[in-house]
């Protein structure tokens, strides 16, 4: 319950990335996937609108903090994994890189395999 009030009051005076990193304490010790969803998609315009503006600004390693936070949060999205592994690339961060690498491997693994139990061959 003391996440979630953080969550809120940090929401509240807009501190984004704090609330991500909150939210990324809570996935770890709740269940309660619910909540965690509904605060996740609550955030998620403000993140995006601060990672892209500090890209544009040129700023970014700024910019990597907020889509590493959603990537921690969000591991399925390959749109937020694709530009966590564009921002360290250009920061020269190989370890990031590989690691963004292997989960966007594993993601087109597993979306592969998804579509393949879908649409099984004829012999």
């Amino acid at each position: 319950e003391t996440l979630r009030q953080r969550v809120s009051i940090l929401s509240i005076q807009g501190r984004t990335l704090e609330v991500l990193k909150a939210l990324a304490t809570m996935k770890t010790r709740t269940a309660d996937v619910g909540y965690l969803l509904g605060e996740i998609g609550t955030q998620m315009p403000a993140a995006l609108e601060l990672f892209n503006t500090n890209l544009a600004a040129g700023k970014v390693e700024v910019a990597e903090e907020y889509i590493a936070a959603l990537a921690t949060l969000l591991p399925g999205n390959a749109a937020i994994l694709n530009a966590a592994l564009a921002c360290n690339a250009r920061l020269g961060r190989e370890d990031h890189v590989q690691k963004y690498l292997s989960a966007a491997h594993a993601l087109n693994a597993a979306s592969g395999a998804a579509q393949a139990a879908q649409h099984p061959s004829s012999p």
